[in-house]
């Protein structure tokens, strides 16, 4: 005997789920707060070329703001802590692998050509591991390096937007900075110059956010100019500093 009950009807997805899910990608901490550390990862990366590690260029600083993408993007839409790691690597892997491809002149125009000759040497250098040679090419070095500036980029994106800590997110970069700084101290110091005053804004901001986040939980009123006062004010003592 077939049912007198109704059909069942499929519900539509909720209006405000649907708001919600591009809202997932405004980050709470401000645009601002992504745009100065995008500026402290380029100063990271353009003291780094500018040591002179690799002879020729190494693209680290779109690399690093492609880490800083990513891992917004993975901290943002709260993926799995191991899956987001293994995700961020085997994407790092394969900018850097695609940035090696694009410097490769050696008379070949085809990328598929470029890749298999990238292939070739990567089974060499396996060859002399084993071996236990010792591996002085530029190539190698210079893919290891970028593949260094994405992992940095990438953990310092992520410890700030997915766990708020902005200590990590700003010394991870600031110790290489630092240290690639000594190998070319006679190329001036305005990346440090430019990083000490993006990691002040942004320690000013991020400190401005928590109040915000404090303020809200217990339904206070906050002061609409509140953010620009803290960036001012970070300005001045970056200045100073």
């Amino acid at each position: 005997m077939a049912s007198l009950a109704p059909a069942p009807i499929n519900s539509p997805v909720p209006a405000d789920r649907l708001q919600d899910r591009p809202r997932r990608m405004v980050p709470a901490e401000g645009w601002t707060t992504v745009l100065l550390h995008g500026l402290i990862l380029s100063a990271t990366a353009w003291t780094v070329e500018r040591a002179a590690w690799a002879p020729d260029r190494t693209y680290l600083a779109a690399i690093a703001i492609l880490g800083l993408v990513i891992g917004f993007f993975l901290a943002k839409i709260h993926a799995p802590d191991l899956l987001a790691h293994l995700a961020a690597f085997w994407i790092g892997t394969a900018v850097v692998i695609a940035s090696a491809v694009e410097r490769m002149g050696d008379g070949l125009a085809s990328p598929r050509e470029r890749l298999a000759l990238l292939g070739e040497q990567a089974l060499g250098w396996y060859r002399d591991i084993l071996s236990g040679q010792a591996i002085d090419d530029p190539r190698l070095f210079a893919m290891l390096l970028g593949l260094t500036m994405w992992l940095v980029a990438y953990t310092s994106a992520w410890v700030l937007y997915r766990r708020g800590w902005l200590t990590t997110a700003i010394v991870l970069p600031g110790v290489i900075t630092v240290v690639n700084l000594g190998y070319s101290p006679g190329d001036g110091s305005w990346p440090l110059l430019l990083f000490i005053v993006a990691a002040c804004l942004l320690a000013t901001r991020h400190y401005a956010y928590r109040r915000e986040l404090e303020w809200s939980r217990g339904r206070l009123p906050r002061p609409r100019r509140l953010p620009g006062q803290f960036l001012l004010a970070g300005t001045v003592v970056a200045l100073v500093v």
